[in-house]
């Protein structure tokens, strides 16, 4: 599914839910909006590509091309006493589950994203809440291509050829190991 017709799909969602955040958690594979009750904290999103360097004759580096890194997304949630248990455990089962998510920011939709960690602090003075960073990181999947392995060769057998009794040497050959080794038999 391409990233325009996801970033439609995650819209639709939002208008029909009458969503008023432009931050959001679905499930990638039903669209089905997780953490409504939940307010988004912080969102802090990094993408990086590794640069690949390769040193010329002349002394000079050149850059050819570049490994795109997963993305990796650090949110952070404050679950209210309404229903955080009920959420943490739904988080808690995505982790285990390694469900795919879909995040939607204000400026952007990142899909194929799974819980990679879910630290989260309880304190007396939230004692009506709980404050959880769940951080998100892309799965970047690829299909094989193969083609099929040429057929191999017909190797004769050697196997059903019985009990073979070596042979005694002949003179000949006795006498050029004589004069290899220095050795006469």
């Amino acid at each position: 599914m391409s990233t325009e017709s996801l970033i439609e799909i995650v819209t639709i969602a939002n208008a029909a839910l009458g969503s008023n955040t432009k931050i959001q958690l679905f499930q990638q594979d039903n669209f089905f909006p997780i953490l409504q009750n939940a307010t988004v904290m912080e969102v802090a999103i990094a993408s990086a590509q590794e640069l690949m360097d390769q040193p010329i004759e002349k002394g000079a580096t050149i850059t050819d091309f570049t490994i795109k890194k997963p993305k990796v997304a650090e949110v952070s949630f404050i679950l209210a006493a309404v229903s955080y248990l009920s959420d943490y455990l739904l988080i808690k089962q995505l982790y285990e589950n390694n469900t795919f998510l879909i995040l939607q920011t204000t400026v952007d939709t990142y899909s194929n994203m799974i819980i990679a960690a879910m630290p989260y602090k309880e304190s007396a003075e939230m004692y009506q809440a709980l404050r959880i960073g769940i951080t998100l990181r892309e799965i970047q999947q690829v299909s094989p291509s193969y083609s099929p392995a040429p057929a191999k060769a017909q190797i004769q057998n050697t196997t059903n050829k019985g009990n073979v009794q070596p042979k005694a040497a002949t003179e000949q050959k006795e006498s050029k190991f004589a004069s290899w080794t220095g050795i006469s038999g």
